[in-house]
């Protein structure tokens, strides 16, 4: 399973993709742990159109979401 295809798969199953505002660096969230995320299929599925920005949270990371495309592949 590459990168990009593990990313979509955890995201839905429940976890949330996040980008620190200090660090500019992906990560998960699942059942409040922290996961580590590939970073460059983050950044491109953030680019191609498969997540969408869903606002930033209370410590200044942004949130992301999977967006009608990201839910259909």
């Amino acid at each position: 399973m590459n990168a990009t295809t593990q990313l979509l798969t955890t995201l839905r199953s429940g976890a949330c993709l996040k980008l620190g505002g200090r660090s500019h660096r992906f990560f998960l969230l699942k059942n409040s742990t922290q996961l580590p995320a590939d970073q460059a299929a983050a950044r491109k599925l953030a680019c191609d159109g498969t997540l969408r920005p869903h606002g930033i949270d209370s410590h200044g990371n942004y949130v992301f979401a999977l967006s009608a495309k990201g839910q259909k592949q």
